[in-house]
């Protein structure tokens, strides 16, 4: 089964519930996020999920509020 998961569809700046651009999907076992904005790891934590491992990341450009999460989530 295919599991995608909206994490974060804010837009320049964090706001209270309303996280940064990232997208991730689950597969078979293999995880895939797209983009990585800040706060991304707090919204995988809330669904449930594990960021680690992510198998593939994929930034759709890269603007700050597409991949300031990547950091804090793999440091």
């Amino acid at each position: 089964m295919l599991d995608v998961c909206l994490l974060g569809c804010g837009g320049m700046m964090p706001l209270p519930y309303r996280h940064l651009t990232s997208l991730m999907t689950r597969f078979n076992g293999s995880n895939l996020l797209i983009d990585c904005g800040e706060g991304t790891q707090v919204a995988i934590k809330e669904k449930g999920w594990s960021f680690k491992p992510i198998d593939t990341i994929c930034f759709t450009h890269y603007h700050g509020d597409h991949i300031s999460g990547l950091p804090s989530a793999y440091p």
